[in-house]
């Protein structure tokens, strides 16, 4: 996800089956780059609705 899919990746969990502690503890393990996260967890979502909404 660091590279060629950065655009291309959502946040997505799977609550209530996992809490939301649990899933913050977890997206570091991930080792995204701050720009890459900062896309995962809010600015491709945005972009996508933009496109959508209009």
């Amino acid at each position: 996800m660091n590279s060629v899919l950065q655009d291309r990746i959502l946040f997505g969990s799977d609550w209530p089956m996992l809490s939301h502690d649990r899933l913050m503890q977890e997206i570091p393990l991930l080792n995204l780059k701050d720009s890459v996260l900062e896309k995962y967890l809010k600015k491709n979502a945005e972009a996508l609705l933009d496109r959508i909404l209009g």
